[in-house]
């Protein structure tokens, strides 16, 4: 008697044959030949279209390898192989141990002839399943041109799915926390700010989750509440993977929108300014984009292994065109020059916090400024690294809105003053001394220690022995914006210099 084990799978697109009516008419045709049903193997509601998301298919094979059953008994050859290749090296492998795959209703036969007869049910089974993801593609895009949603509407915050009209009905309480997460990002320019207000004025969401960053993230971005859909946000390229696409269709929708089109369009400008790509990871050269050659007037350039720890800098010209650019080129190692930055750069605000004692505030009658323009950019910076700041840990939420206040108030007067083309006052004392802080080095990534010191210096300079560094112009009277130091020089070079 032959131990016989039995696959049983349905998908979600073809539902003519039942778990139960497969099962049944496996277990008949056992009775009937006399053998022992041992095990039934299910995948129920599992696509066809790949082996290694089946569990229940991965777990025959498996068995068998382990020699626990003699066949394999299924409905048809296309409940278990949908997929020509997956059924080449299944039935290859089952072979190789002796296992026979009993098909209930496909034609058999031995030898080069069923080898055959496998291969051609395999290919139509698999020009089936594409054929039907053909059809199911333009029924999906037909339904997104009528303004229909193709995935059914669940899960989006602010609609639900009404079945009878097959479009999406706005729900009232939810189509206000919609508004409220644009309006939120928009005021704070941070995704991480914005949810932590949501989360503090307990606005809901659709699954009673909280608010996060990528939550927020996802409402900005998705033209839904435009009145639209999407079709071809979402690819397939791998068993189980699905990959966003650049470029997709969008359709006016069936459904109202909850925002308007300027809200949407600046929250995505915002999302786009403040995004960083995950593929391209920040590199730990902290000089990265800020370091010139001070002889050709090249940008210098990173060398060595940056993630060991084990890299440099080096004039590109020369790095590129070799000794026939007409620089003469240089190179240094991190660890010679980076300190002398940031020694230069600590001295600096050590001098900016100097001028704070006796610098006026405008209460008390301090001096008129002069370039609002100029003034205006120095605010909008104090308002990115305000932002940095807080998505760093650095402030609570309380701070961040206290500190994002006092600067869009004034930036407001001077916005005011601008077009009436007259002089307001000179920054504070108080927002003098914030800009002068030194961060907390230690707690800040590579990328966040990149962004505060690109707030700082404009430009630096070097020729592999003297280092110019030149700070942004912030207005501050008596603060000198250029400074220059020597390189120390190592011991191979002082050596090459004497000799």
């Amino acid at each position: 008697m032959a131990r016989i084990v039995a696959y049983i799978r349905v998908s979600t697109d073809r539902q003519e044959n039942s778990p139960g009516d497969q099962r049944r008419e496996i277990e008949e045709w056992c009775a009937r030949e006399g053998h022992a049903l041992v095990h039934v193997y299910e995948d129920i509601a599992e696509s066809a279209g790949s082996a290694s998301r089946r569990p229940g298919l991965m777990e025959l094979v498996y068995d068998a390898e382990r020699g626990l059953f003699d066949w394999v008994v299924v409905h048809r050859k296309d409940r278990a192989f949908r997929n020509l290749e997956d059924q080449v090296v299944i039935q290859s492998r089952l072979r190789q141990r002796g296992i026979r795959v009993k098909s209930l209703h496909d034609p058999e036969a031995e030898g080069a002839v069923g080898n055959l007869l496998d291969n051609v049910l395999g290919a139509v089974a698999q020009f089936e399943r594409e054929l039907t993801g053909e059809r199911l593609y333009f029924t999906n895009l037909n339904r997104a041109r009528d303004g229909r949603p193709t995935w059914g509407g669940a899960g989006i915050l602010g609609y639900d799915y009404d079945p009878k009209r097959k479009t999406l009905v706005q729900v009232p309480a939810e189509a206000e926390a919609v508004r409220k997460a644009f309006a939120y990002y928009l005021d704070y320019e941070s995704a991480y700010a914005a949810a932590d207000r949501l989360r503090e004025e307990g606005v809901p969401t659709k699954t009673g989750a909280p608010w996060t960053a990528q939550r927020v993230l996802g409402v900005i971005a998705n033209e839904v509440y435009l009145g639209k859909v999407r079709f071809g946000r979402l690819k397939t390229v791998g068993p189980g993977k699905r990959r966003r696409q650049k470029e997709y269709m969008t359709f006016e929708g069936g459904h109202a929108a909850i925002v308007d089109e300027a809200a949407w369009h600046a929250a995505n400008q915002v999302r786009r300014r403040n995004f960083v790509h995950p593929s391209r990871p920040a590199t730990p050269a902290l000089l990265s984009g800020l370091l010139w050659c001070g002889r050709c007037g090249a940008r210098a350039t990173v060398v060595g292994q940056v993630t060991a720890d084990v890299y440099g800098y080096a004039c590109s010209t020369r790095k590129r065109l070799g000794p026939s650019a007409g620089c003469e080129g240089w190179s240094k190692r991190s660890r010679m020059i980076e300190p002398v930055v940031m020694e230069i750069v600590r001295n600096n605000l050590k001098r900016l916090q100097a001028l704070v004692t006796d610098w006026p505030d405008p209460v008390s009658g301090s001096p008129q400024r002069s370039d609002l323009s100029q003034r205006r950019r120095a605010l909008d910076l104090a308002l990115e690294r305000q932002r940095e700041a807080y998505e760093s840990g650095a402030y609570t939420l309380q701070e961040f809105r206290e500190r994002r206040e006092r600067v869009l108030e004034e930036r407001t007067v001077i916005e005011a003053a601008l077009q009436a083309e007259v002089n307001v006052p000179a920054v504070t004392r108080a927002e003098l001394g914030k800009l002068a802080e030194f961060p907390n080095w230690e707690h800040l990534t590579p990328h966040e220690r990149r962004q505060w010191l690109g707030g700082w210096i404009e430009r630096i300079e070097s020729d592999g022995q003297c280092l110019t560094v030149v700070f942004r112009d912030f207005g501050v009277a008596g603060w000198e914006r250029t400074h220059a130091s020597q390189l120390p020089v190592r011991y191979r070079e002082a050596r090459r210099k004497r000799t």
